[in-house]
């Protein structure tokens, strides 16, 4: 995905699937799978009942028909929830929000896509699933895409990148817009475009009896920040002069590098370049679920919508910051999540307690109610919470690279790492840039969403608690392998850590 440093037009996308069709089915757009590796140590931190040892009558509601997960590449909470601009950006989005009980604070287990989405579809912490970063494959874990086609739906699988997490066997029918053809032929919202028409196309064809699961995965909002240019304009409120061309990663990269100055006037334009492709991921879905509409199988559909991740637009003070993979903070990981379920849970409600993307197989399961959940997983059904219980106070969880961990618990943020910066990430062109970071901080977010207060000097109890607990749950999930364990300085210091405050995971 080269950036051509071009903003592009609005694309007339139907003559391109058609001009694939003579050489490319669904199937063949779709990279060769990886293999499912069904075994899995237990995970003791955390770790959710298994919901195979219920009775049946745990099945609170009839099956649904129609469960749709819908997760949108380096979506911004910022820019969704509208806490800079003025005007509604994603009109669909919000339509369904209304209808569904938003979680406007749910912790990803990382800030890169294939261990970000891993975790959303099989319950389990990338240490557990094996997906560590964006090249690493699924070793194990049963995906959403598999459980619900062994229950007998008609599974979908159709993201527009990170087409290794759609197995083989997990679907009946996929599609994957991620591959050299394309990528290097059409820009993001095209192959967007792409995937949804295809999806569009395909559902017309199923059976209106027959139970379905879908997984749509689209990428249009993360860089190269290419938008329509008049709705970029429009959004930033008249013509650009400026020097910064938002689709230049080259470009970015240096502003991000510090190596281009830039004022609040280039800031606002990149963020209206962000937000008009949030409009165009907005029009798609909203395609789609109009598709559902016109079939008959909206007005009951389970239908979950999110992100992977968020994106980090220079959020930090101290950091002219665009990208994800780098930042510890929770414009990055603080992602959110609308259910939206008809006769299960009522819509209108914002539940604001803190849960985590390994929440959601076992809570979409439990919504779905056609069968329990068998086997592993980290997350918790968070059904009692949708329907008036107390918000769970267990901790979350996650991390960048294996140099820095991060955990949330009744609103306070922790971070441990290694080094007082992370040198090993590499945004856009693979230029290193060192992403500050103390090595230990501390945030109360019910009062600091911006974590801008560092109260690591001034809570020394909650700090030895939340370290304690923090190196607990590192050792639980394997932070690290066994062979990894000794070179690895936060795993060898927490074992140190362990030992000095008498834990139970001592190893000594």
């Amino acid at each position: 995905m080269g950036a051509e440093g071009a903003i592009l037009g609005p694309v007339n996308i139907p003559p391109l699937l058609s001009a694939l069709r003579p050489t490319l089915s669904l199937r063949s757009l779709s990279v060769v799978p990886v293999v499912l590796v069904a075994s899995l140590s237990s995970c003791q931190c955390r770790q959710g009942v298994d919901d195979s040892q219920l009775a049946d009558t745990q099945l609170a509601w009839e099956p649904a028909q129609t469960v749709v997960l819908i997760t949108i590449d380096s979506l911004s909470p910022r820019i969704l929830l509208g806490e800079t601009w003025d005007w509604e950006v994603a009109p669909t989005l919000h339509g369904v929000f209304d209808e569904s009980v938003l979680l406007p604070n749910v912790l990803t287990p990382a800030g890169v896509t294939r261990p970000a989405l891993a975790s959303v579809l099989t319950g389990l912490y990338p240490q557990q699933h094996g997906a560590r970063t964006n090249s690493a494959e699924l070793r194990a874990g049963t995906s959403l895409l598999r459980r619900f086609r062994d229950e007998g739906y008609t599974s979908y699988g159709f993201s527009s990148n990170q087409c290794p997490l759609i197995r083989d066997g997990d679907t009946d029918e996929y599609l994957c817009t991620w591959n050299d053809e394309l990528t290097g032929t059409y820009n993001l919202e095209e192959r967007d475009q792409l995937l949804v028409d295809g999806l569009i196309e395909r559902l017309t064809l199923q059976p209106a009896d027959d139970p379905m699961f879908l997984w749509l995965h689209v990428n249009n909002v993360h860089h190269p920040y290419m938008a329509d240019r008049d709705l970029a304009e429009e959004y930033y409120g008249g013509a650009y002069m400026g020097f910064l061309n938002p689709g230049d990663d080259d470009m970015v990269a240096d502003v991000t590098l510090g190596q281009i100055g830039y004022t609040a006037d280039e800031r606002r334009y990149l963020e209206a370049n962000y937000a008009a492709q949030l409009t165009q991921t907005d029009a798609m879905i909203g395609d789609v679920l109009q598709t559902l509409r016109d079939l008959g199988r909206y007005d009951d559909a389970i239908i979950v919508l999110g992100a992977d991740h968020g994106e980090e637009l220079a959020e930090r003070q101290d950091v002219d910051y665009f990208w994800h993979g780098c930042s510890p903070y929770n414009s990055v990981l603080r992602v959110v999540y609308s259910l939206r379920a008809p006769g299960r849970i009522q819509g209108g409600q914002v539940l604001d307690g803190w849960v985590s993307s390994t929440d959601l197989a076992p809570t979409i399961v439990e919504l779905a109610s056609s069968f329990r959940w068998a086997g592993e997983k980290a997350g918790s059904s968070l059904v009692p919470y949708l329907t008036g219980g107390a918000a769970p106070d267990a901790p979350v969880y996650s991390g960048r690279g294996t140099g820095t961990a991060v955990m949330i618990q009744q609103d306070f943020k922790y971070l441990l790492a290694d080094a007082e910066e992370y040198s090993s990430c590499e945004p856009y062109s693979g230029s290193k840039q060192g992403y500050a970071s103390r090595l230990e901080e501390l945030y109360n977010l019910s009062v600091d969403g911006a974590e801008e207060i560092d109260l690591i000097s001034s809570e020394p109890e909650r700090v030895v608690a939340m370290h304690t607990t923090m190196c607990e749950w590192m050792v639980d999930v394997g932070w690290v392998s066994s062979e990894q364990a000794d070179d690895n300085l936060l795993f060898s210091e927490c074992e140190v850590w362990l030992c000095e405050v008498g834990s139970e995971y001592c190893t000594d």
